[in-house]
């Protein structure tokens, strides 16, 4: 169980980074979905090389293959996507609390489909989760209330969730973790390439330090992330491990603080001290399993 801690705050660690960077990239003039494409194809081929390396045969059952590629369509592809859509509606906070709320639909699911136990601990994460990503977003009443954009972000959670659960449930999960990364992000690659293509939007970073950024941290950061993730769900299970990923707004933020001098407000901090409670909650709870 402290092993899967362990990889699943190393996955938050690494997901809080990788905005500022993809902040970086897009700032220097490449779009989102184009910084994502090239995101995905670092993945996919990094996880390549390091199953040949490793000895894992990529030669899967086909069905099996197709399963994964969509799960990582689904749930890094078109979840990006989504998050990324809904910000051009609604404000960037309300979107990320949206998005936030899918630790507690993967609770939620878990306990109806699956039996598993609803706790008072749960219960107080999902609480404190809730309320601290509130506070973290600092919502104000802008009149930013765009049906179309609430769609999206709420789209974004059953996206994610969706993902988080397939990686704890299936057969796909006897499947070696680099093998499945592999498969998962040839899903998301074929994705949002058809989709730079159809847009006509596909570029290359234009100079050498935004190409270090987006293939050495953007790219190199999520597979560390991604792996480490699928990792910590194969050891905490779906629920837990998604509360603890909770720690990734609170890296963003940190992270945000000392590269762009981006400080929170008490608020902020307030709610920052919430997710840590939710965390530990959960962490207590796994504890008592």
């Amino acid at each position: 169980m402290i092993y899967g801690l362990a990889y699943v705050v190393g996955a938050s660690l690494l997901f809080g980074v990788v905005p500022s960077a993809n902040k970086y990239v897009m700032l220097s003039g490449l779009t989102a979905e184009c910084s994502t494409f090239w995101r995905e194809v670092t993945i996919c081929t990094l996880a390549l090389a390091l199953a040949k390396w490793s000895g894992h045969s990529l030669r899967i059952d086909r069905m099996d293959a197709l399963h994964l590629s969509f799960i990582g369509a689904t749930g890094m592809g078109i979840t990006n996507y989504l998050v990324s859509s809904a910000c051009l509606y609604i404000p960037v906070g309300l979107a990320t609390v949206l998005h936030f709320l899918y630790p507690t639909i993967v609770c939620v699911f878990m306990v109806a489909r699956f039996g598993q136990r609803m706790t008072k601990l749960k219960v107080g994460a999902i609480l404190c989760s809730i309320s601290g990503m509130v506070l973290i977003a600092n919502l104000k009443a802008d009149g930013g209330l765009n049906l179309i954009g609430l769609l999206f972000a709420l789209a974004s959670s059953l996206t994610y969730s969706f993902y988080i659960i397939s990686n704890e449930q299936g057969r796909i999960n006897q499947i070696p973790l680099i093998v499945k990364l592999f498969y998962s992000a040839l899903g998301s690659t074929i994705f949002f390439g058809i989709l730079c293509l159809t847009q006509g939007i596909l570029a290359v970073p234009p100079s050498l330090d935004v190409a270090v950024i987006q293939f050495g941290v953007s790219g190199v950061g999520s597979l560390g992330a991604f792996y480490l993730l699928t990792a910590g769900i194969r050891c905490l299970g779906a629920s837990a491990a998604s509360f603890v990923n909770m720690l990734e707004p609170v890296t963003s933020l940190i992270v945000g603080a000392l590269v762009y001098q981006e400080y929170p407000t008490p608020a902020i901090a307030c709610g920052v001290v919430l997710v840590l409670c939710s965390v530990l909650f959960v962490a207590i709870d796994s504890m008592n399993a």
